[in-house]
This record gives structure tokens, sequence and C-alpha cells, in this order.
């Protein structure tokens, strides 16, 4: 799939004690809330979200099959009430890496055509992987 960024919402730095695993939550799902009187139905379901040129999705709309603009994608996500919900929301990490994941700004997805995705990393605010040292 194609690399697509999601800026994290602010990160709870209980849960990076708690254990080894962050807790998550995206800007985006801040973002397709507050339009949340325009979401089409409750369950599974897309957005759209639009790309800038270093890969970060920003909400573009809720998903009602109108074709995407070049720097649009689809994105999977749960409509639930008011409230949009983006899965993961937590990424576990090797014991003794706090730290290092606790600069996180950004989630790394790979999202295919229909908008499935799978986050595979954690990126700091200067968008580059975060690979903690053993």
């Amino acid at each position: 799939g194609e690399t697509v960024l999601l800026e994290l919402a602010p990160v709870d730095p209980r849960s990076l004690m708690q254990g080894d695993y962050m807790r998550l939550r995206y800007r985006l799902e801040n973002e397709a809330g507050r339009m949340s009187s325009a979401v089409p139905h409750r369950g599974e379901g897309s957005l759209v979200v639009r790309l800038d040129a270093r890969q970060v999705a920003t909400f573009a709309r809720f998903d009602d099959g109108t074709p995407l603009a070049p720097n649009e994608r689809r994105f999977r996500c749960r409509l639930q009430s008011a409230r949009v919900l983006i899965a993961p929301d937590s990424f576990m990490f090797q014991e003794g890496r706090a730290t290092a994941f606790a600069a996180a700004r950004y989630g790394i997805f790979k999202v295919d055509r229909r908008g499935n995705h799978l986050l595979v990393g954690l990126a700091d605010g200067d968008y580059r992987q975060i690979l903690p040292e053993d």
C-alpha cells in the first residue's frame, strides 16, 4: 500500500508509563468529528483524506462515492454517534523504549485503494520513522 501519515492528537503520557504501549488518538478523528452532523451512517465507513507533499493526511469529507482527486485517498474508520474512530488506538513497543516513542507526532500507515490501512510505525516531528536503538 501507499504510505500515509496521520498526525497524532496529544498522547496520554500515563500510557507510556503503564506499560510497553502508547495510546493513540489522531487529529483526523477530531477534524472529522467536527463534521459529525454530516456522518452518512453509523458503523464501518470511510473518510476521504487529502495528502500534502509529505503524505500527511487531513480530513476532506466523508466518502460518498464521489471520484477522488489526485491528492485524495479513502481511509477506513468506524462511525459511532458523533465520533469518528480510527484503528488502532494503541501502539506496542519493546520494553524500555518509551523515551524514544514519546517523540512521536505521526502514525505511519500503509493504505490500499479501498482505504484499508495498517499502522506500521510512528514518526517524529521531522517525519522520520522512530527506530529506537537496541
